[in-house]
């Protein structure tokens, strides 16, 4: 029996013959790493409101968890739905850092649900995988914490 890390991070096969390459996951992560310590030294440089939040954020959130997922997802999912998975997850993850940084909390709001249909998405891909849809339940629980605390819902 494997383990929940080997379960989660041994990458799946994808096939050779897909009539359009997808994005890279990978790529995009480590812009947003990039990003991050870009933000981390601009921050010691200039301290501004949100500065750390936002290191760990770009890292966390753009980085990690979209290797995460796009290693968890199962290669039946290749094609549109995988596109449509990392464009969301992306344009998402943006659309959350800076409307926190200009005091949006629409913006917020908008950014989580394109986290939330990206996770839905990748939920759609998982074949069962245990391990794979705690992570999604995991960061769909950290999203909905994240607009409770960032002021995103409309009721607060």
């Amino acid at each position: 029996m494997r383990t929940f890390a080997e379960e989660l991070l041994t990458p799946t096969r994808v096939e050779a013959s897909s009539p359009r390459r997808s994005p890279s996951p990978a790529i995009a992560a480590a812009a947003f790493a990039v990003a991050s310590i870009v933000v981390a030294l601009v921050r010691t440089a200039v301290p501004f409101a949100h500065g750390w939040w936002l290191v760990a954020y770009l890292l966390l959130v753009g980085g990690v968890a979209q290797v995460l997922l796009a290693y968890g997802a199962s290669p039946a999912g290749h094609g549109r739905s995988s596109r449509s998975s990392f464009w969301l997850w992306n344009a998402g993850t943006l659309a959350v850092a800076i409307s926190d940084l200009l005091g949006a909390p629409a913006g917020v709001l908008a950014g989580s649900l394109a986290l939330l249909a990206a996770l839905a998405l990748f939920a759609a891909r998982a074949r069962r995988r245990a391990p794979y849809l705690l992570l999604i339940l995991f960061l769909a629980g950290s999203v909905l914490v994240g607009c409770f605390l960032g002021r995103a819902f409309p009721w607060q």
